[in-house]
């Protein structure tokens, strides 16, 4: 059994201009066209209205506040060892807008995660998926091949929607809108998960956290 494929209509040829090109107007009369610009209304938005805005947030009991809470999470950082739980925070952190504030400790330990081989992702569709998509979002070399071994468990279309790993599917959905060109794996996959996931949410609907995931990311990509 495998993936459907879809073909992407492809366009070859070849497109020699000899001699200059010259643009030519069509009408001798084009003079009296009136600009387009001029059918636009100003914006109300002056850049002196813009400059006089102002934010509550910018006292210094926020600035105190935003240091604790940097200080915070940077300990987190040095507690963690488990894999998965690294791959998350930086995940949340990415999600939320926030992950600027800690690239030092992103990078070092995304470092030690790509230098560090572990069997412990080895059968762990969501893991492997995160691991996948977070290294390649840092321009890390990882290679499709780490999915392989869920090919079988990925493609059994008679299994029970409750019997299989919901959010191991939603983790290799988003993971597979990171493929490089001719990387089928991926594509394929994303073409089964998108099925899996929508034919999910006709069988739940929005009643719960998982589903809500799903819908927002389905949705928001398709």
């Amino acid at each position: 059994m495998a993936w459907p494929i879809l073909a992407s209509p492809q366009v070859s040829g070849n497109f020699n201009i000899s001699g200059p090109v010259k643009c030519k107007a069509t009408n001798d009369n084009s003079q009296n066209i009136p600009s387009r610009s001029s059918m636009f209304q100003p914006s109300i938005w002056t850049d002196n209205y813009i400059q006089s805005l102002n934010s509550e947030y910018k006292d210094e009991k926020y600035a105190k506040k935003l240091r604790v809470l940097r200080e915070e999470v940077r300990m987190m950082f040095n507690k963690m060892e488990n894999e998965v739980d690294q791959l998350e925070i930086i995940d949340v952190l990415q999600r939320l807008g926030v992950d600027y504030h800690f690239n030092n400790e992103i990078r070092n330990m995304l470092d030690n995660i790509y230098n560090t081989q572990t069997s412990k992702l080895k059968n762990n569709l969501y893991a492997t998926a995160l691991k996948f998509r977070i290294l390649r979002q840092h321009g890390y070399d990882i290679s499709t091949d780490v999915f392989v071994g869920f090919q079988d468990e990925i493609l059994d279309l008679k299994k029970d929607i409750s019997a299989v790993d919901v959010e191991g599917m939603l983790s290799m959905y988003e993971a597979s809108f990171h493929s490089f060109e001719d990387e089928t794996i991926l594509d394929e996959a994303r073409d089964f998960t998108t099925k899996f996931l929508k034919d999910y949410l006709n069988q739940n609907g929005d009643n719960d956290i998982m589903s809500l995931q799903i819908s927002s990311m389905v949705h928001r990509c398709i």
